[in-house]
């Protein structure tokens, strides 16, 4: 079977697998979501409800979808961006080291593969990427974002750098846990154009051309949102507690 005859029926296998577990009544992290949409006039107040189980991504999708009353269609945007991350990591495994990365040494086509059922067959992606909430976001927008690097090859001045800022700012707006992917690509990037050796002005201009946009939001959507945002729960008596009334 062709390369990537395979990868469309690992992509299709996949969104069929998290369609079936899309189904079944909301949990209850989800109804929490839906009902802090009682506090949203417009979709750009969705913002201003800060509140952990507000993942504004999906929060929005949630506004659009909630006339619908349906527990299926709640789900929906989150299946398909399940789906999409099968797909993007099979890009993201063919492009391997990217562009001027040197030769790797296992043919794009088996990589592509490889990695496409690796991310179909993880449970926890399958049980994330078929709920209401934003991981599945954060995942999807995260691997846009190193594919775009990766392809590019953090070129100084690149025009693809805006949509890899993009890609980050909705992946953190999915899920805040995107940070650790900010994180690890900048990281990266920083050993990748030091290794190319372009003199240390090119390197910081590069560096801040590709980060400091995703930086900026960041930093604006902790002090505005994360800093400010409440948690609910049990009570929080620390671990020995729990541990010692057993």
């Amino acid at each position: 079977m062709p390369a990537r005859a395979a990868l469309v029926l690992i992509v299709a296998l996949a969104a069929v697998v998290r369609l079936l577990a899309s189904r079944g009544d909301l949990w209850l992290d989800e109804i929490f979501t839906i009902n802090l949409l009682e506090q949203v006039s417009s979709p750009l107040a969705i913002l201003t409800v800060r509140h952990e189980n507000n993942h504004v991504v999906s929060t929005f999708f949630l506004y659009v979808l909630r006339p619908f009353d349906s527990d299926w269609l709640y789900r929906l945007p989150s299946w398909i961006a399940g789906a999409a991350t099968v797909a993007l990591g099979a890009w993201v495994a063919w492009l391997g080291e990217g562009r001027g990365g040197g030769a790797p040494d296992d043919p794009p086509r088996l990589r592509s593969i490889l990695g496409a059922l690796l991310l179909a067959g993880s449970y926890l992606l399958v049980h994330y990427g078929s709920e209401a909430r934003g991981y599945s976001f954060a995942l999807c927008f995260g691997f846009v974002a190193l594919g775009v690097a990766l392809r590019d090859g953090v070129t100084a001045w690149s025009p693809r750098a805006p949509l890899y800022w993009l890609a980050l700012v909705l992946a953190i707006l999915g899920q805040a846990l995107a940070v650790h992917v900010f994180v690890a690509l900048v990281a990266w990037s920083t050993l990748r154009v030091g290794r190319a050796r372009r003199g240390w002005r090119t390197t910081i201009t590069t560096l801040v051309w590709w980060h400091g946009v995703p930086a900026v939001a960041y930093a604006a959507f902790y002090l505005g949102f994360l800093r400010l945002m409440t948690i609910s729960g049990g009570p929080r008596e620390g671990v020995l507690v729990p541990l010692t009334s057993v």
